[in-house]
């Protein structure tokens, strides 16, 4: 347990306070709270009450996403009733007084973590190359955590945190990459697993590339133009045996 856990008494809230501070904009369903922390149903609803009661964050009922007109529900003799629940959301208090602090508190203990960071993917595969930027290092602002959406793979649309291929790394050309990952025989199941928790701690979803060692080793060879540009940035490699120039 780190000094933060032991401080605010739970490694949940500490989850929990990141999410919402790193991502001021956003409204949040309790699933996708669960989901996105990694923290059982139960406890939730203990942790989002006390930081309810305590003004960091508050809840706002919205109408579910409407329906065709077939799906509405029926009182039995063939009308609708359009008596559907409302659904809990909750977002960031902006007008809690130690907002500012908290975030600045809570962020400086993540950046601080990124050397432990190699230790979770040391059972995924042969790793050659790990390579640290964006959130990690502090090089660029949090970017809001916002809840999935449909995309498609085919139109350009983002293509989240799927392991990245040709096709599919960074199709946002604004995204920068947080984690860079290069090996051999590569267990991309328990490296998506790994990411998973990764982004519980830390409150944000991140942005990144996984390659086998040909696959990046040929597309650094052809001066492919992503590759240099996460080379090009600043970033920190936890380890490095291709010893790639910068």
């Amino acid at each position: 347990m780190d000094i933060l856990e032991k401080l605010f008494g739970s490694p949940a809230r500490v989850k929990l306070m990141r999410l919402f501070l790193s991502n001021p904009e956003a409204f949040f369903e309790v699933g996708e709270i669960a989901r996105r922390t990694r923290i059982s149903k139960a406890g939730l609803r203990r942790e989002i009450n006390l930081l309810q009661s305590a003004g960091l964050i508050k809840r706002k009922k919205v109408n579910p996403p409407s329906h065709p007109p077939s799906h509405k529900a029926s009182d039995g003799h063939g009308k609708a009733t359009g008596g559907r629940r409302k659904i809990t959301n909750w977002y960031l208090n902006f007008d809690f007084p130690y907002r500012e602090n908290l975030k600045t508190l809570l962020s400086s203990d993540t950046l601080l973590k990124k050397n432990d960071i190699a230790k979770e993917f040391k059972s995924a595969g042969k790793i050659k190359l790990l390579l640290v930027s964006g959130l990690f290092i502090g090089s660029q602002p949090a970017r809001p955590l916002t809840p999935p959406h449909p995309s498609s793979s085919s139109d350009g649309g983002r293509a989240r945190n799927a392991p990245a291929t040709t096709s599919q790394m960074c199709a946002d050309k604004d995204s920068r990459i947080d984690l860079l990952l290069v090996g051999d025989n590569l267990n991309r199941r328990r490296i998506e697993d790994r990411i998973r928790t990764i982004e519980a701690e830390i409150g944000q979803e991140l942005r990144y590339a996984i390659f086998t060692t040909p696959e990046f080793l040929y597309r650094l060879n052809m001066y492919d133009k992503l590759i240099r540009e996460i080379l090009d940035r600043p970033h920190e490699r936890l380890i490095d045996t291709l010893q790639i120039a910068p």
